[in-house]
């Protein structure tokens, strides 16, 4: 199967790459109603020399191939302002693109003659989408993505107004962190990518497969009512209005790592594809063998297993790959587009971890090396058929794999025990996404009825193979000689900490199915539209974990307690007189889950005057959820089974100060559902949070209701200004709490309900060039957006509680950056800064505070050199500041993170990034 579809990508691919020998010149874009940016479907275009023309199709796109010299358009629509476009100048193999808004006509049809302009950034589409949009939206384009350095969608999410990313891939809007987010693909259901939270991982979707991302940030009933921050629509390449081909390479240096020592351990020959190619498995004569079966013979069983942890010093760690590729051509009424994207990145990140009693004292402090390989590959092949002009028929498929490699080296002091240690850690965790789609778009009728309908299947895997951990001791105040490290093997009972060996893997299959009926009418001369639709989601998930571990017995040498990591578990040390193994996996480690999401809405769209438009209506969702596991430690079922309706009603009112400036206020009800992993009673332990994470069957839906209230205005260029209010109130949040029922020595959480919460912000954003200033300064942009929010959680309820504001919730956020574009000479560049306001990364209880992650600057900066019609150069830095990451307790109580009196929970740095890249277009576009 993996051949067969190689062999077609690679067939298509080549036939994209055929060159094209135009010898007329080619005019395309779209023709919009200027008030509501709906297509006009049907809409003419004229050629006034030759009499010949076309027409708009369903998405109110058109195309025309003109010969070398000057032509005038004439752009009309029935009961619109007829359009004229003189001199428009064409050359061979001239690539135009001119879009139209046209405007209601009055009692006498007016022409209106504008002189042409070429329209090569859709930068200037997504203003107009935002400034037309029912919802508050914002968004970034793939020529704004040319102009960072980001590589994957994580990335490029920092750059959109009221948005921030945790951990590199982890979505946070307004503030509100990824459980109040949703995640769509050309306006589908994404999954959720993690067994631990409910979040979509975007680092594991190249930006180079985007043609645009939006963030929807107030409700409709046409979008999920399942979001609290924003919904993000990932919009993958469209197929193009002119054959392309490109092909870039870059090569990457990080400050911290590249060229630097390292350490590794064997992999698999797969690893460079970003896959385990069974190396890491459980061994197959295991695969089916039971727990009871596994544990009466723990020799054999330990046998099955290789000796696989053996670290090496390694010199020179090399430098990081980029390869992307992308091409698309039109055959007529099909047009094809694909791409393909591999990333290969070696990192060495250092840190630090550390806890402490409630009394300030250090029970202990580690330092971390992390020898860390990120592999991504990425697919994209997009079809589309235009049946007519009234009907469209589009294929989308991607396929995303990536891997996160990392060798763990922890040295420090345990107080508590009064000792020094040394561990290590070996993971490694494999995900692979594949989207298929089946779009369909037909208008009915000149009133432009119009049917969207889409079918779509998602699979997304997730495996961790052989996740191991293990532990050596030394006791404090003894010289080495006399005292070596010895080896952490339990006696008796194993532990998934010390000598343990982890097993999980994670499927899930979601499909889905929508259907959208959209009906224009005049009420009182003013244009309306009425839009109904249903959803059907159906979410099934498998999840299953094994755990091992090495144990000792009385009869076990103590010298084997001293060999190094390398040699411990070697064949002639496993036996009766030697170590064995034992599975220890529960009940609650694995567990099967589904959900089915029934969706129905009406949405009445009507222009009340000619300023003032209201959208309104309501989306009722009927949810289904299933899951089935045990009781931690015991044979008691936990079978869930519920059904909850909810209706969520929003009502939108636009005011149009003037013909770029509006007055927005909208109100709408949501809802946030646990998921799957924050029911499942299964335990993880965390090495990096140093702690427990379990599940909570007893999770209830939180309910939330959003008010929003934004004035914007746009001018010529891209240029705009928003400032924008909100406030959220949230009942029975889901936050992941600090559980102190775990037992002394233990830190443990646990998601859980609390009563309620709110979020109060302001957002202001912007973008403007500075050429109005002064004329020198016509190459240079200036954009920004700023976000601050205040958060409460009501704690008055919970016994021991702090005062917090929301698990995740950020107090600000910052976005800002400068470009420069010089088409004469051919140079641009950008320099990005980012920052967010501290915000809860552990939530404490009792006197155990809450852990903050300190506020972190990010600066980028990118230059951009043409070097003629078809190579570009590209030098980008990221992270240039290099910050570390620091998570705290506030003992001053001061608000901010003091290295003197408050307590040093984690420290991360990832290094500052330097890469080199040089890109080829085929088609010289």
């Amino acid at each position: 199967m993996k051949s067969q579809l190689y062999f077609c990508f690679t067939f298509f691919l080549a036939v994209l790459c055929q060159p094209a020998f135009a010898q007329s010149g080619k005019v395309s874009g779209k023709i919009t109603d200027k008030t509501n940016n709906e297509p006009l479907i049907g809409a003419t275009v004229l050629v006034l020399e030759t009499g010949s023309g076309t027409v708009a199709g369903l998405d109110g796109s058109y195309e025309l191939q003109l010969t070398p010299g000057s032509h005038t358009l004439e752009i009309s629509y029935a009961g619109y302002q007829t359009e004229k476009v003189t001199g428009l100048q064409i050359k061979e193999s001239d690539n135009i693109k001119l879009d139209f808004a046209l405007g209601s006509g009055t009692s006498i049809l007016e022409t209106i003659v504008v002189t042409a302009t070429a329209k090569r950034n859709s930068y200037s589409n997504l203003m107009l989408l935002q400034q037309k949009s029912v919802s508050i939206v914002t968004g970034i384009s793939a020529e704004q993505m040319k102009l960072s350095p980001d590589r994957t969608t994580g990335d490029v999410l920092k750059r959109v107004s009221g948005a921030s990313v945790q951990d590199n891939k982890y979505v946070v809007i307004r503030g509100l962190a990824g459980r109040y987010n949703a995640a769509l693909i050309n306006g589908l259901s994404l999954p959720g990518t993690e067994p631990d939270k409910r979040a979509f991982s975007f680092d594991i979707f190249p930006a180079n497969l985007l043609d645009n991302l939006i963030i929807y940030k107030t409700a409709t009933p046409d979008l999920p009512g399942e979001f609290a921050g924003g919904v993000i629509q990932l919009n993958t390449k469209e197929i193009p209005q002119e054959s392309f081909s490109s092909l870039s390479l870059s090569l990457g240096y990080n400050s911290q790592s590249t060229f630097k020592n390292f350490q590794s351990y064997r992999g698999g020959s797969k690893d460079w594809l970003g896959y385990d190619d069974g190396t890491r498995a459980l061994p197959s004569a295991l695969e089916n063998v039971g727990r009871d079966t596994f544990n009466s013979n723990q020799v054999k069983s330990a046998q099955a297993f290789p000796n696989d942890w053996a670290i090496t010093n390694e010199a020179s760690m090399r430098p990081s790959l980029g390869l992307q590729f992308s091409a698309g051509k039109s055959f007529g009424r099909l047009g094809v587009v694909g791409a393909l994207t591999y990333g290969n990145s070696p990192k060495i990140e250092t840190g630090e971890r550390g806890d402490f009693n409630v009394d300030g004292s250090r029970l202990f402090q580690y330092f971390d090396h992390v020898y860390k390989n990120s592999v991504s590959v990425g697919g994209l092949f997009n079809m589309a058929y235009k049946l007519s002009n009234r009907s469209k028929l589009q294929f989308n498929n991607t396929y995303t794999v990536s891997a996160d490699d990392q060798l763990g080296d922890r040295m420090g002091d345990n107080l508590e025990q009064t000792r020094i240690e040394n561990s290590n850690s070996f993971y490694y965790a494999g995900n692979s996404l594949y989207t298929s789609q089946v779009i369909g778009g037909h208008a009915f009728t000149r009133r432009q009825i119009k049917l969207g309908w889409a079918l779509g299947y998602n699979r997304i895997t997730r495996d961790i193979p052989s996740y191991r951990r293990m532990l050596y001791t030394q006791n404090f105040g003894t010289p080495e000689e006399e005292n070596p490290f010895v080896a952490a093997v339990p006696f008796g009972n194993p532990s998934p900490n010390f000598a343990g060996n982890f097993y999980a893997k994670q499927s899930e299959n979601f499909y889905t199915g929508k259907l959208d009926l959209t009906v224009p009418f005049l009420l009182n001369a003013k244009k309306g539209s009425f839009k109904m639709g249903g959803l059907w989601e159906d979410k099934n998930r498998e999840f299953n974990a094994r755990l091992f571990g090495f144990i000792s017995t009385l009869q076990t040498p103590q010298e084997l307690f001293l060999l190094p990591i390398g040699e411990i578990f070697a064949p002639e040390n496993i036996g009766q007189q030697g170590f064995k193994m034992k599975e220890t996996t529960d009940r609650s480690d694995s567990y099967t889950a589904g959900s089915v999401l029934m969706a129905g809405y009406g949405m009445l769209e009507q222009s009340l005057t000619d300023r003032l438009r209201f959208t309104g209506g309501v989306r009722v969702e009927s949810f289904n959820q299933t899951l089935n596991s045990f009781k931690i430690l015991s044979t008691t079922p936990v079978k869930l089974d519920t059904t909850l309706v909810d209706v969520l009603p929003s009502a939108h009112l636009i005011y149009a100060l003037s013909d770029s400036t509006n007055l927005r206020a909208s109100v709408a009800k949501t809802v946030a559902r646990p998921n799957f992993r924050e029911l499942a009673p299964f335990s993880f332990f965390d090495f990096f949070m140093f702690a427990g994470v379990n599940g909570n069957p007893a999770l209830e839906r939180t309910k939330i209701w959003n008010a929003d209230l934004r004035f914007e205005t746009y001018r010529r260029g891209g240029q705009y200004f928003a400032v924008s209010v909100f406030y959220k109130h949230f009942n029975n949040p889901i936050e992941q709490v600090f559980n102190n029922a775990a037992g002394a020595g233990t830190r443990n959480f646990q998601w859980q309900n609390v009563p309620s919460a709110y979020d109060l912000g302001g957002e202001v954003e912007g973008r403007i060039k500075l050429g109005r200033l002064a004329g020198f300064l016509k190459d240079f942009t200036v954009f920004g957006n700023l976000s601050y929010i205040f958060s409460k959680v009501d704690v008055s309820q919970i016994p021991g509680a702090l005062e917090r504001p929301l698990f995740g919730q950020s107090p600000y956020l910052v976005n800002a950056g400068l470009n420069y574009d010089n088409p004469e000479f051919g140079f641009s560049s950008s320099l990005l800064f980012n920052r967010i306001g501290r915000r809860v990364w552990l939530v404490g209880q009792d006197q155990y505070l809450h852990t903050y992650e300190a506020p972190r600057s990010v600066v980028d900066f990118q230059l951009t050199k043409k070097l003629n019609r078809f190579g570009e150069l590209k030098l980008t830095i990221g992270d240039l500041l290099n910050q570390e990451a620091v998570f705290y307790q506030d003992y001053n109580d001061n608000g901010r993170y003091d290295a003197v009196s408050d307590k040093k929970i984690a420290g991360q740095r990832f290094g500052a990034n330097v890469s080199l890249g040089f890109s080829y277009s085929l088609s010289g576009e």
